[in-house]
């Protein structure tokens, strides 16, 4: 009974050690690696159609070849692939010897005469955003959606932007995709020195003993031209709260400031 046991003990450990993973074993001797050649391609027939077509031929290594489309894609006998979007592949062909070679091949998107144009207004808000992009949509299939980076909506208008650059994709009814690139410039925003930038630094900084001996350069705030001859310094130090030495200003003062000095520091 011993001895039967054991026998069968041993014949299963030789079944666990035949079996593997189920993994295809890596080839020992692969000098001669097959190649393969792309025959043809043929583009789909629309934008995001299902029907590009894929010609390859194998050569070297051992015949017979097997082929495969794709990241992991299965292995098949015929070394043409169908049924195919858009875009890039890799296709990898397989000898007899398990040895493999691979080559790129890309199926372009069938015609599509869809396009987009836009038109940026410039932003003229000092403390909100209020550039706009209209955009035109021209060829493919109606109705359009349209995208400025955050999902797609039906209007063709954006507002409420900041100035900088931004990618417009236009998607017609059939999943067909155009895009052009824009940038929103920013405007004059027509800040006044005399309404609006000059009662801040009257009260904040043209005060007595202040700035007296302030590295010698500022000692009247007052003085309307020293004020727009240091302009540039004013808006970097209350920009960083260095400025006014004393107390404070609002987020809101420290932006029309900012868009006065921007704006060529003005007598307005």
């Amino acid at each position: 009974m011993k001895i039967f046991f054991s026998a069968v003990l041993f014949f299963a450990m030789l079944m666990l050690v035949g079996c593997g993973t189920g993994d295809d074993p890596e080839p020992e001797n692969c000098d001669n690696n097959p190649q393969v050649t792309v025959i043809s391609t043929t583009p789909t027939t629309t934008c995001n159609a299902s029907d590009g077509k894929v010609v390859v031929e194998g050569s070297g290594g051992i015949e017979p070849y097997e082929y495969s489309i794709g990241n992991g894609g299965d292995f098949q006998t015929s070394a043409e692939f169908t049924g195919l979007v858009a875009g890039t592949y890799k296709v990898v062909v397989r000898d007899a010897k398990g040895c493999k070679g691979e080559v790129q091949v890309v199926v372009d998107p069938g015609d599509n005469d869809l396009a987009a144009s836009a038109e940026a207004t410039a932003d003229t808000e000092c403390f909100e955003n209020n550039g706009t992009v209209e955009v035109n949509a021209t060829g493919g299939e109606g109705p359009y959606q349209y995208s400025i980076g955050d999902g797609f909506t039906s209007s063709a208008t954006f507002s409420a932007l900041a100035p900088g650059d931004y990618e417009v994709i236009v998607k017609d009814n059939v999943g067909c995709m155009a895009s052009i690139a824009i940038s929103v410039n920013k405007g004059d925003t027509g800040t006044s020195y005399q309404n609006e930038v000059g009662s801040i630094i009257m009260t904040n900084c043209a005060i007595s003993g202040c700035h007296n001996g302030d590295n010698g350069s500022i000692t009247d705030f007052t003085n309307f031209g020293l004020v727009q001859n240091t302009a540039d310094e004013i808006k970097r130090r209350t920009q960083n709260g260095s400025m006014p030495q004393t107390g404070s200003i609002t987020e809101e003062e420290k932006a029309l400031i900012a868009c006065w000095v921007d704006e060529g520091a003005k007598d307005n």
